[in-house]
């Protein structure tokens, strides 16, 4: 179960390492947004020698990878899956087609690697207008779907969704991310 989960900047090693010990269920190491562009390839090792040599117990290591359209993704992949996290977290999804172009990079890369096709999870960031509009479809994309998350870029600032509406976001996200999870 879910009910702590805890953003970790893979750029810094203070935090990576003492993530474990702050009892959240889940760790979510993001190599996105909180790593600039000239950081990627320093941050992208240091998490690859982080879960290698650290022990994080109980807690389900999720990994935030770069977008599906930057040049980083494969290589956020490469790095990081022949370390067995739990599950991947895909930022801006929008729709299906972003969820069956990660779920076809994995299942090619779990082959390689020896890796039990489908092992490792899915967990659907929502950051745009779209991807809150194609909630249900993103839930039923692929059998590695576990949830949906919706991040709170639509919802802070003036220019965005208005707050009412970003209530009405949220629970269309619970509601359709339930049905499409296969739960009631």
């Amino acid at each position: 179960m879910r009910r702590t989960m805890l953003f970790l900047p893979s750029n810094n090693p203070n935090m990576l390492i003492n993530g474990g010990q702050l009892g959240a269920d889940s760790l979510i190491f993001d190599l996105e947004d909180a790593v600039s562009p000239d950081e990627k390839d320093a941050a992208r090792e240091l998490l690859k020698n982080t879960l290698e040599s650290l022990d994080f117990g109980k807690c389900e290591r999720i990994v935030r990878i770069n977008g599906l359209d930057t040049d980083y993704w494969m290589e956020d992949l490469r790095a990081i899956l022949p370390l067995r996290p739990e599950t991947i977290m895909p930022p801006k999804v929008s729709g299906a087609a972003y969820i069956h172009q990660l779920d076809e990079a994995l299942t090619e890369l779990e082959a390689e690697l020896g890796i039990p096709s489908g092992s490792t999870k899915i967990l659907a960031l929502l950051e745009t207008a779209a991807g809150i509009e194609n909630a249900y479809e993103v839930a039923c994309a692929s059998p590695r779907m576990t949830g949906l998350f919706l991040g709170d870029s639509l919802c802070p600032r003036p220019h965005r969704l208005c707050r009412p509406r970003c209530g009405n976001a949220r629970v269309r996200h619970a509601v359709y991310g339930r049905a499409g999870l296969g739960r009631s």
